[in-house]
């Protein structure tokens, strides 16, 4: 492939995985849905898309979903039916509401990772075994 096309590739990729985190963002998507947004993307480089490329725009995937995942989504636990983030910066940090770490510990009823400020999931519910 030749220079021109490998650049035109990575940035049109790179828009498109920057467009598909935005709108994750903006309307709080779950990431299996980012997941697959991404594959599909993904599935559509070039063969022959040269290494360099491949490895920037894995790059610049991590790049969004690491800037996602500390940014814009806390870690919680569920409750006595609600939610209670791990984060202690959080208005729903559990101590903050009286929760002890060995109650936290001892009875929670799962966990998963929401969007901050949100009750919408970013991983699905892992129920307690």
């Amino acid at each position: 492939m030749r220079i021109e096309k490998s650049l035109e590739v990575r940035t049109e990729v790179s828009m498109k995985y920057r467009d598909v985190f935005k709108t994750a963002e903006m309307f709080k998507l779950p990431f299996d849905k980012v997941l697959e947004r991404i594959q599909k993307i993904n599935s559509e480089i070039p063969k022959g898309t040269p290494k360099w490329v491949r490895y920037y725009l894995s790059g610049y995937y991590n790049h969004w979903l690491d800037n996602i995942r500390s940014e814009k989504i806390e870690f919680c636990y569920i409750y006595n039916g609600e939610k209670y983030s791990s984060n202690s910066n959080s208005d729903k940090y559990y101590q903050k509401h009286g929760i002890t770490p060995k109650e936290m510990n001892q009875n929670h009823e799962g966990f998963a990772s929401f969007w901050k400020n949100s009750n919408k999931l970013w991983t699905k519910i892992k129920k307690r075994t």
